[in-house]
């Protein structure tokens, strides 16, 4: 869901509460906004403001609709393989799992985040690593990049369009404790 959505809504939401509160103060005895309205209603004005404005709740209120029933699995979304007898489906999670694993198996390096990303070109990982001290970053990262695109082509058969190593963090060595 995108800022605009989010926006809108927060908006109808807000909108709907404050209206929902009004009225059980209404029920409660509170007759106020009761003749506020019998006032917007018999001028023209104000009925036309009043009109406006549950116009626009109304058009929120279909575009909050239109998101709830807007079908969004990120967490499905995968490639899919031609295999000899048939297509075959391997999920982002698969993915992520994979170069996970790559990327612990090498000396140095702790904490692994792949955040995978579809570019015109192919399928990119940017991966988030933390590394312990007094490692060679540049090195380390091309590792990375190099046993990232292999594993990924001998496991899956395709190959990574792009491979960004972002290195977070510097990892704080445990060391046991002598007693």
């Amino acid at each position: 869901m995108n800022f605009v959505d989010r926006s809108i809504l927060f908006l109808y939401g807000f909108v709907t509460v404050i209206l929902l509160f009004c009225f059980m103060l209404v029920v409660l005895g509170w007759h106020l906004p009761i003749i506020y309205i019998k006032n917007m209603l018999f001028d023209v004005q104000l009925r036309t403001a009043l009109f406006a404005f549950l116009l626009v709740l109304f058009l929120l209120g279909l575009r909050v609709v239109v998101l709830s029933l807007k079908t969004q699995h990120k967490r499905d979304k995968g490639i899919s393989l031609e295999g000899e007898l048939g297509q075959i489906n391997v999920t982002f999670d698969t993915i992520t799992a994979l170069i996970k694993r790559v990327a612990g198996k090498i000396p140095g390096v702790k904490e692994v985040r792949p955040v995978l990303q579809a570019y015109p070109e192919g399928l990119g990982v940017e991966v988030v690593v933390r590394v312990l001290p007094d490692l060679n970053i540049p090195e380390t990262s091309k590792r990375l990049q190099e046993e990232i695109n292999s594993y990924i082509q001998e496991s899956l058969g395709i190959k990574l369009s792009r491979i960004k190593i972002k290195v977070e963090d510097i990892a704080q060595e445990l060391r046991p404790r002598v007693e």
